[in-house]
Formats: structure tokens, C-alpha cells, sequence
């Protein structure tokens, strides 16, 4: 872990942030060097040279970003398919978009996802990964204590050199994730790096106070999650060790099914999603509140289409560890991803800026239709992989 410094050695000048954040290598076989919580000015600190994060899946593009800094960069596909999320999709049935005094039903998206359902995804991650880390939890009105104790952690990591994901900090997209990167104590705020914020920009928040989002967590709770990387394995996980429980939780995430209380998953989730689509009658009668499902149907796309490409990217590197059969299921699977991911990826394209054209059926109909591509593929990566590896 990184240690912090309370002054800069006067023959050593830190690099600008600009430069520091463009030149940061997404994945270096050099050894790489840590990013460092530095004292600025009247105990200002800012951990400098962080990466600004990837879009899509910003709770693992958080956590990547955070170890790249720290000097203990894991790919991001690793990190993707090590606790299955490449492979997961989950909707969560049963939620109006409508307001709540109105008749209009709801349209579309009664469709909502998230990386949690049904288990802490963050905290299995690190556990297939040897990296030791506190996934905290804050329910929806924490207390005085709670949330000092938590702000106090945080400085304490951002001391040490190392940020702090976390979702939903005031001063960042309600909902998403975030980077805390530094502290200005005497103004009280706290400095974010998020999908937006790049190069030498940081967002900015005010320190001490709860979250403004949260997440819907395991089993349906709320929760506002943080997460505090303690020590990283001498060692990374190598990949042949990786590969065959990837391998598994690629045909378990495909096939989960229904998940109490209220969410579908794996390729079942493919089915109700176009169902949701389709349903051309509640999207004219709900045609003024179409702006909640047409955010989460690009959110899902989004996520769903980095999975997948980081699921063809592992695959294809793994299938050198096995032989015969194995390697050429492996082989196999890895394209049927990528083309995955492929569909969804133009299926994305037919709504820019975050939905829109949502409205326009003719553009949800090409949806369905490139969503049925995905699924059979990703049925026919499922089948071929459980064939050789005997996963059911």
C-alpha cells in the first residue's frame, strides 16, 4: 500500500494531474508505480495521478481505477469476470415509473438492473482475488456517528495514498460510482474522480455528510457502499486458477432464473427485457413518463455490453490453459461474447445521450431484434461451455 507524505522532497516535483492522469497505463507489465496522498496547502490533501474511471460497471471500473493507484493495477476484465459480472444481467420486475396519484401504467421498464442482486458483488470480487477490503454499507439515514466514523476512514485512506470507491457521494451522479481522491478541510469539502470528471478535473462535495443515492442491495435492501481496501495479495491470482470457476459462473449467471422478491435474471432477464419493449400499448399510454425506463434501458444496455466484452477479452486469453474439448469451448464461447457484445454495443448506439429516442418504436423494435442476437449467443456460449466442463 502506498504511504503517505506530508512533503515533497525539494529535488522531486510531482508531475502535473493533467499529465499524470493522461499518461496512466490502463494495464503496464512495468512495474508500476503508486499514486500518493499528498499534503498541498493548509492540510489539503489530493492523491494525484489517479485514472479517471471507465464507463459502464462503475463499481469494479471504481475499484480498478483505485489499484492502478495504489501501484496494484488488476485489469479490469479480470475484475469484471472474477465475481461473474461479465456474465450477469438481472431486471427487476414490479416497479411503476408512473407517479403514483396517476392511472397511466407503467411502460417499458418495470425493467431496472443492478450489479448487486442477489449477492454483494464488490465483496466476492475481492475474494476471488485475494484483496483484502471492508464493503461497508450505510442504510438510508445513517447516524451522526456512523457517518463520522466513515469520513474518518476515508481521510485516513486517502492519507495513505489510497481512494475510496464509493456510490452515490454528493457532488457526483446520484446512483453511480465514484473515486474520493482528496480532502480540502478548510472549505470542508472532499475531491471525486468519476466518468466524468477527467484528466486534472476532480468533482467536488461537501465532507461529512451522508450519501445523497443509494443502491438497491442483496435481497432488495437499500444500502450506500463504500469500500475500504486494507492490504492487496503479495501476489496476483493466476489466470489458469481463475479460468475454470470463471467458467462456471458464466453457466450459473446464465441460467439463475427468478431471484424472490422481485428480480429475473440471466437469460430469462433477456426475455422479459424485450417483453418490456414490445409492449407498444403502455408506451403510448404512459408517453409522458418514459424518461425513468429510457434512462435504465441505456444503463442496462451500457453495463450489460461491458460485461460481455470483458467476458470475450478473458475467455479468449484463458483458453490456453485447457486442452481438447475444453479449449475448444472455450475458444467458442469467447467469440459468442464478443459478438454479444457486438449487438448490444449498436443496440446502445440507437440511443445517444442517455435515451434518447426511447419513444421511437421503430427503434425499440430494432432493439428486440438485437437483443435476441445477444441472447442466443450468449445461450449457445452457456451450452457449450457446460458441455465440456460438466457445470450442471
Amino acid at each position: 500500500m502506498a504511504r503517505s507524505t506530508k512533503k515533497t522532497p525539494a529535488k522531486q516535483k510531482s508531475p502535473p494531474r493533467k499529465a499524470a492522469a493522461a499518461k496512466a497505463p490502463k494495464t503496464s507489465s512495468a512495474a508500476p508505480r503508486a499514486a500518493k496522498g499528498t499534503r498541498t496547502a493548509k492540510d489539503k490533501w489530493v492523491i494525484e495521478g489517479v485514472p479517471p474511471l471507465d464507463a459502464g460497471l462503475s463499481a469494479l471500473a471504481a475499484l480498478a481505477s483505485a489499484l492502478e493507484a495504489a501501484g496494484r493495477p488488476v485489469p479490469l476484465a479480470t475484475l469484471l469476470v472474477a465475481g461473474g459480472e461479465a456474465f450477469r444481467l438481472f431486471v427487476q420486475t414490479g416497479r411503476s415509473v408512473a407517479p403514483s396519484s396517476s392511472k397511466i401504467p407503467a411502460a417499458g421498464v418495470a425493467v431496472e438492473a443492478t450489479t448487486f442482486a442477489p449477492e454483494n458483488l464488490l465483496e466476492t470480487t475481492c475474494r476471488e482475488l485475494g484483496i483484502q477490503a471492508d464493503v461497508i454499507a450505510l442504510d438510508a439515514k445513517p447516524g451522526e456517528t456512523r457517518s463520522k466514523a466513515l469520513w474518518q476512514a476515508i481521510d485516513r485512506s486517502v492519507r495513505a495514498g489510497m481512494p475510496v470507491p464509493a456510490c452515490g457521494c454528493k457532488g457526483t451522479f446520484e446512483h453511480e460510482w465514484c473515486l474520493v481522491t482528496g480532502f480540502d478541510p478548510e472549505h470542508r469539502r472532499a475531491l471525486f474522480r468519476d466518468v466524468t470528471h477527467r484528466l486534472e478535473l476532480y468533482a467536488q462535495g461537501p465532507v461529512g455528510e451522508p450519501w445523497q443515492g443509494w443502491m438497491p442491495g442483496p435481497a432488495g435492501r437499500l444500502w450506500m457502499p463504500h469500500v475500504l481496501i486494507r492490504s492487496m495479495p503479495k501476489k496476483p491470482v493466476h489466470e489458469a486458477r481463475l479460468a475454470e470457476r470463471v467458467v462456471a459462473r458464466a453457466v450459473a449467471s446464465a441460467r439463475v432464473g427468478t431471484v424472490p422478491p422481485c428480480w429475473i435474471g440471466g437469460l430469462a432477464a433477456y426475455d422479459v427485457w424485450m417483453l418490456h419493449l414490445g409492449h407498444e400499448r403502455r408506451h403510448q399510454e404512459a408517453a409522458n413518463h418514459l424518461r425513468e425506463p429510457a434512462l435504465a434501458n441505456s444503463w442496462l444496455l451500457l453495463n450489460t455490453f461491458a460485461g460481455r466484452r470483458a467476458a470475450g477479452q478473458f475467455l479468449a486469453s484463458a483458453a490456453r490453459h485447457f486442452a481438447g474439448r475444453k479449449n475448444a469451448a472455450v475458444h467458442k464461447a469467447a467469440k459468442l461474447y464478443s459478438a454479444a457484445a457486438g449487438a448490444l454495443q449498436t443496440a446502445g448506439a440507437l440511443f445517444p445521450n442517455w435515451g434518447h429516442g426511447y419513444e421511437e418504436p421503430d427503434r425499440r423494435a430494432r432493439q428486440i431484434e438485437l437483443l435476441a442476437i445477444a441472447a442466443q449467443a450468449e445461450r449457445d456460449a452457456t451450452d457449450a461451455l457446460d458441455d465440456a466442463f460438466g457445470c450442471t
